[in-house]
This record gives C-alpha cells, structure tokens and sequence, in this order.
C-alpha cells in the first residue's frame, strides 16, 4: 500500500510505502507483539510517523491483549 506524508528526514513531502513488520507495544504492562503497518520514506527508507496507521496499529495491540486475556472486545 502506498500513502503520501511527509519525511522528516527529507525534510520534504514523498510517497511512503506501508510494510508489515513485527512490533511490541507495552499493554497494562504486558509486551504485545503484533503485525504492525509502518510507513516508510519511498526515497530514503526511513520509518516515518503517520497518526492514522498508528491508532490502528495501537487498536491492534490492544485487541490482542483483550483476547489473550478473555475480555470482551470494543464493537
């Protein structure tokens, strides 16, 4: 998937490629990995923060911890 953002590292705006990749929030004090999607600077390849993809991926994490903990989900 592609998305457009801006690059701190290039100091400019450029298409950014989200990537699966494993990482670990801590929840309620609990590591929980998961499988995140992270932005990536097309140009440079450096990771690049996107407040959308990160709500999601947090949801995630928690949902995780929710199920691995037998609590009922957010609908």
């Amino acid at each position: 998937m592609m998305k457009e953002g801006y690059c701190p590292n290039c100091d400019a705006r450029r298409k950014l490629l989200v990537k699966l990749i494993d990482e670990t929030y801590p929840v309620r004090g609990e590591p929980i990995t998961i499988k995140a999607e992270v932005a990536f600077c097309e140009k440079c390849g450096q990771d690049v923060f996107d407040r959308e993809l990160d709500s999601a991926n947090l949801e995630r994490a928690y949902a995780e911890y929710r199920q691995r903990k037998g609590l009922p989900s957010r609908n």
